[in-house]
């Protein structure tokens, strides 16, 4: 009878904590919701604005004949050749 108790107690206070960990992300997640993400959001959708105005001022700067790519290859670490750029 004690023994059955004390494992009654123990499993209640496992439900207990278990309920306080569910209630603690609940917090959470309805915090970022509130908060985080539509700062996230915002955060987007001014990068976007600005992309979009980068490919805008691109297509009206005259393209130039031939670019050095700064990228090198993976295998050999050489730069990759000249290559003509592509105009939008």
């Amino acid at each position: 009878m004690i023994k059955e108790k004390m494992d009654l107690d123990i499993e209640v206070a496992k439900l207990r904590l278990m309920k306080a960990d569910y209630q603690s992300n609940q917090f959470k997640l309805e915090d970022q919701i509130l908060k985080q993400y539509p700062e996230e959001i915002r955060q987007a959708q001014e990068r976007a604005m600005g992309y979009r105005a980068d490919m805008a001022l691109l297509k009206r700067i005259r393209c130039p004949r031939m670019v050095l790519s700064a990228w090198r290859s993976r295998e050999s670490g050489l730069p990759i050749k000249r290559q003509r750029a592509k105009c939008f």
